[in-house]
């Protein structure tokens, strides 16, 4: 019975990092045409923020493949789904 457990969490962190990836841009994309509306910013920087976002998913994410062939993939996952959902709460409420 606990192995079933184990295998239900494995099974939900791992289905929810799409999940937050997809949550980040999808954060991102509604308020774009308000903060280009907001004074001295322009196109091109409000378009640098769904580049940096991808950015740092292109380098972070080889970084924690292997971190997590070192120390295991829950060790890795779990606490970077609470770092996600802590920078998705900081910005949520500067918005």
């Amino acid at each position: 019975m606990i192995f079933v457990d184990n295998k239900k969490w494995d099974f939900l962190s791992l289905a929810s990092i799409p999940l937050t990836m997809t949550l980040g841009n999808s954060m991102l994309i509604p308020i774009l045409p308000h903060i280009s509306k907001e004074p001295g910013v322009s196109s091109f920087q409000v378009s640098m923020l769904i580049t940096v976002y991808a950015i740092a998913a292109i380098v972070l994410i080889p970084i924690a493949g292997y971190l997590s062939d070192q120390y295991g993939r829950k060790r890795v996952i779990i606490p970077s789904l609470f770092i996600t959902a802590i920078g998705g709460a900081v910005s949520a409420e500067f918005l």
